[in-house]
């Protein structure tokens, strides 16, 4: 076997194990303000690093407070490592086009020392394993020892309240607040003689790749029903349809958490917007399959709604349901955000190597 023959043995066994991995990495979907942050983080972790004195990369990632400056770390490292790792791969290929053999030597020594960095990287655990990291509470642990019935309290609670039709909205869609801010549409329509109240959210958190530009969701007409009784009245008398928005966001939580407050006043969790989303996703889960969840919630794919609400938290038999939700993207199978391209095509997530 002649050299050229032989280095290049040696540089594609000492890659193959890991290509597949770093090729998929390399080509993940973010823009040019992400890779620059993702070198800059990279480069920082790599300056504290001081193998001499036994400080190496996880030493340096245990250090993370939070939970998401941890995998930001995570994907930052695996991101700038496999793109490295291929830029020393073909300098490497080079060298032996050109039977350099002092120069091949350095990129294989380089590559080496690239692998192992990326094998601790690999190695790294959960964020909920690392002491150090503050794991912050869920919104939905805020629904613990609530009456089953706590929205419908809390919303005519707040009947004098100039966000009581807003929170009776927030309360039926599980919307976001931002998405209340920005207007829900709310209208009354006739389909074959039956009379149906439809709610428009426009979709907040949307990019090319994630988020409903807007959902409709369609409720029966029941003046009877607490939750939709006053917002059929409201949109009658605005001639058919109104839009209900709040102008600030802080505002409405601080209004929510008070009247719940003075409702529950031995509950420990605070009570906020979100609480409502945690509680309405838990309905949709109960009842619907998951891409009508997702497209309820907003999302464009099944993987975020793990975030919201359970199954087993759904204590209301009486809260209003759907009967249709329509949104204009499909919905994904568990993709994550790092995925390449705008469709299912992998389910490779830079944070978790896999």
């Amino acid at each position: 076997m002649n050299t050229q023959l032989y280095n290049q043995t040696i540089l594609d066994n000492l890659v193959k194990d890991l290509w597949p991995a770093i090729s998929l990495t390399s080509q993940a979907t973010i823009n040019e303000a992400t890779r620059q942050s993702y070198s800059k983080i990279y480069e920082n972790i790599v300056s504290k690093i001081d193998y001499e004195n036994g400080v190496a990369f996880a030493d340096i990632l245990y250090q993370s407070k939070k939970k998401n400056t941890y995998y930001s770390r995570l994907a930052a490292c695996r991101y700038t490592l496999s793109q490295r790792l291929i830029a020393e791969r073909e300098l490497a290929r080079v060298a032996i086009v050109e039977n350099d053999e002092d120069v091949f030597h350095s990129h294989i020594s380089t590559i080496e020392k690239l692998k192992c960095e990326l094998a601790e990287i690999n190695a790294m655990p959960q964020a909920s394993k690392i002491k150090s990291i503050i794991q912050r509470k869920s919104k939905r642990s805020s629904l613990k020892d609530l009456p089953a019935n706590w929205r419908k309290q809390l919303c005519y609670r707040m009947i004098s309240s100039k966000y009581f039709f807003q929170t009776l909205t927030l309360a039926i869609l599980g919307c976001r607040p931002h998405e209340l801010q920005l207007g829900i549409l709310i209208k009354l329509v006739t389909v074959d003689q039956n009379e149906h109240l439809v709610l428009e959210i426009p979709g907040a958190k949307v990019s090319d790749q994630n988020g409903q530009t807007r959902r409709h969701l369609t409720f029966r007409s029941n003046i009877n029903d607490p939750f939709l009784s006053p917002l059929i009245h409201l949109a009658k008398e605005t001639g058919g349809s109104t839009i209900l928005n709040i102008q600030n966001e802080k505002a409405f939580s601080a209004a929510i958490s008070r009247f719940a407050a003075e409702l529950w006043p031995k509950h420990k969790e605070p009570i906020t917007p979100y609480s409502f989303r945690h509680a309405f996703a838990s309905d949709m889960k109960r009842y619907a399959d998951e891409d009508t969840v997702a497209q309820s919630l907003g999302h464009r794919s099944t993987r975020t709604q793990k975030a919201y609400g359970q199954k087993q938290l759904s204590k209301s038999s009486d809260h209003p349901r759907p009967i249709e939700v329509l949104a204009p993207f499909p919905v994904r199978q568990n993709i994550t955000r790092f995925s390449k391209g705008k469709g299912p095509t992998s389910d490779y997530d830079l944070t978790k190597g896999g």
